[in-house]
């Protein structure tokens, strides 16, 4: 029986908030970005979600590197690198050639727990100031699960890197070199600065930006030209970074 207020008109129960929007899971995120990625970036737009994909990105990096660090040639490795630099001494390269290659496993999977997730939450940022200034803000959680998300495709390449790894000889290559899709590994190194470009940027690279087009477009909102941009700009972050680690 509903109630009434002193004037007599019964009183109307209010209705029951709408149910929220379920962020989808980090399987229905793999599939989405490998089979359906529009749906997906749409669904995240009304519920962002970006932890599970970061931390699966980071626990297959992890993987790789522990695969890596265990067959790699520290020697081959760190000893051309050194010898390049004219105030390093013989002597003074066999000490960092042992010392280095020592703290290899360790200084690469510091590199995966401090690198992955300040290079998601850069690349978000920008992304959300290219979304800002095309009207209002929207939720910087969007922003990073646009970056998150697309950053999936590159679990494949942690995959096939580590079993690489695991099968092959790895000498003194790094990472980056042992994928078979990558101009790098075509080439060859001796191409001075160019070449941790050359290592990093492949299909699954490509794929990640393609990818983060589309979360741009369908997660956050832009406009083409204006997703474009920010595409670019994380990519040119990205590129950066790789550029500033081979030197």
């Amino acid at each position: 029986m509903n109630e009434s207020d002193p004037s007599g008109t019964p009183q109307v129960p209010p209705a029951p908030d709408p149910p929220r929007a379920r962020p989808p899971g980090l399987l229905e995120q793999l599939l989405g970005v490998f089979t359906d990625p529009v749906p997906l970036f749409r669904r995240l737009a009304a519920a962002p979600s970006w932890g599970p994909a970061l931390a699966a990105i980071m626990g297959t990096a992890l993987a790789m590197v522990a695969a890596w660090s265990s067959r790699v040639d520290p020697d081959a490795l760190l000893r051309p690198v050194l010898a390049r630099d004219p105030r390093m001494g013989p002597e003074a390269v066999e000490v960092l050639v042992q010392v280095q290659g020592r703290l290899l496993g360790g200084f690469a999977a510091l590199g995966v727990l401090a690198g992955v997730p300040a290079l998601v939450l850069a690349q978000a940022w920008l992304l959300w100031l290219v979304a800002r200034g095309a009207g209002p803000a929207p939720a910087f959680a969007r922003a990073l699960s646009a970056v998150a998300v697309s950053g999936l495709a590159a679990i494949p390449k942690h995959l096939l890197v580590g079993v690489l790894c695991l099968a092959l000889p790895v000498g003194g290559r790094d990472p980056d070199q042992l994928a078979p899709l990558s101009p790098g590994a075509w080439l060859g190194p001796g191409h001075g600065r160019w070449q941790a470009l050359l290592d990093g940027f492949d299909l699954f690279a490509a794929a990640g930006l393609a990818l983060l087009y589309l979360a741009a477009r369908h997660t956050l909102g832009l406009r083409p030209p204006r997703a474009l941009l920010g595409t670019a700009l994380a990519a040119a972050l990205g590129a950066g970074l790789l550029a500033l680690g081979g030197r």
